[in-house]
């Protein structure tokens, strides 16, 4: 299993902070909520949750313990790779150290049988962690109780575990961007001397053309001629001459164009798992208000 999704999380804090889950794009890759970004960071919410039962052998008393696993398989690892590849940037987990998207987890199990002696473990930290349970229950009491236990998790299930978080998003509109300007500060500085206003757009377009865009939710057309202008605005400069000659000396290492999304809002998600064997956690998300 691909283990970068979990340590590239927030090379630094700024990197991390740079944006929050565009909530419209989510997406289900497998059991997890993703929420592509053409801004920086594509979040998920890191709950791949599966349950585990564990049964003492038979006697008058016994005790089983329920493990939550919170962990993604080889194939939810392989999309969210691709994820990281379409949006050119990082692709990282949500986590409840990180104020800025994590507002709140709240977690507890529901339904579990009555008349045994419980213990419960949550972490509520929205940790992956493959070999430590991320939240448990322990039931104790009589053999045969424990037998039908047994049976009831095999078949209908023996109740639920729920996890609540309450995250910051934005919605996306629009984007526009070149993710390495090395070809583009390439393409200008070999456009020397003066130029006619129609040898510079003439040059403009050629360039444009070359040019790996990064482009979100706009036509493609559309998207070359507002990077025209753009490049026109910042590079190019007017000369007593009546002539154009280019300016790339404060050019960036990756230049955005156009960068339209809303101001954050809340959002709040539920994942309920069923305590079965087998079972898939449903994951359900609303905007605050709605």
């Amino acid at each position: 299993m691909k283990t970068f999704i979990l340590t590239l999380l927030l090379g630094t804090s700024a990197f991390a902070q740079a944006n929050l889950p565009n909530f419209e794009s989510r997406q289900m890759v497998g059991r997890v909520a993703a929420f592509p970004s053409p801004r920086g960071t594509t979040w998920y919410l890191p709950l791949a949750l599966s349950a585990q039962l564990n049964c003492s052998p038979n006697a008058v008393t016994r005790s089983c313990i329920v493990k939550i696993v919170n962990w993604l398989s080889p194939q939810e690892s392989d999309r969210l790779s691709q994820l990281q590849s379409q949006s050119r940037s990082g692709v990282a987990p949500m986590t409840a150290v990180n104020p800025l998207v994590v507002q709140s987890v709240s977690e507890h199990f529901d339904g579990l049988p009555k008349d045994f002696q419980t213990s419960e473990m949550k972490l509520q930290t929205l940790a992956l962690n493959e070999r430590a349970p991320y939240a448990s229950v322990a039931l104790r009491g009589d053999g045969s109780a424990i037998g039908a236990l047994e049976q009831q998790f095999g078949s209908i299930g023996i109740g639920t575990f729920e996890s609540d978080v309450d995250m910051n998003a934005e919605t996306v509109g629009e984007y526009i961007a070149i993710p390495n300007t090395d070809s583009l500060r390439s393409a200008l500085a070999s456009l020397s001397g003066q130029l006619s206003r129609a040898d510079m757009m003439a040059a403009i377009s050629r360039i444009v053309a070359t040019l790996d865009l990064q482009v979100f939710n706009i036509d493609a057309a559309e998207a070359r001629q507002t990077a025209a202008e753009q490049i026109r605005i910042l590079f190019f400069r007017y000369t007593r001459f009546k002539t154009y000659r280019v300016a790339v000396d404060q050019m960036p290492k990756s230049l955005v164009i156009r960068d339209e999304h809303t101001a954050p809002y809340r959002v709040h998600c539920v994942v309920s798992l069923p305590l079965k064997a087998g079972a898939t956690p449903q994951v359900g998300c609303i905007p605050e208000g709605q």
